[in-house]
């Protein structure tokens, strides 16, 4: 577990520096590039939580009716 920690520690630390590096060079492209990505998250946040509302009932389905295939499928994608 310290070791994910300290690698996801060391990965975060590059993209931030890779991101100041790119602000720092491409100023004109700073607006642009926070714009996109308060969109693509705006975009991306409600279609994973439909995705996850979708997994929940099939899980609870295949649970309440003893679907063992539905089960099995479930566990495997999530």
């Amino acid at each position: 577990m310290i070791i994910f920690i300290v690698i996801e520690f060391l990965i975060i630390l590059f993209f931030y520096y890779f991101t100041t590096a790119f602000c720092s060079v491409y100023k004109h492209t700073q607006a642009s590039w926070i714009y996109d990505s308060i969109f693509s998250f705006i975009l991306s946040f409600p279609m994973e939580l439909l995705f996850s509302i979708c997994l929940t009932i099939l899980y609870k389905t295949s649970i309440k009716y003893q679907w063992k295939v539905i089960y099995e499928i479930i566990k495997f994608i999530v």
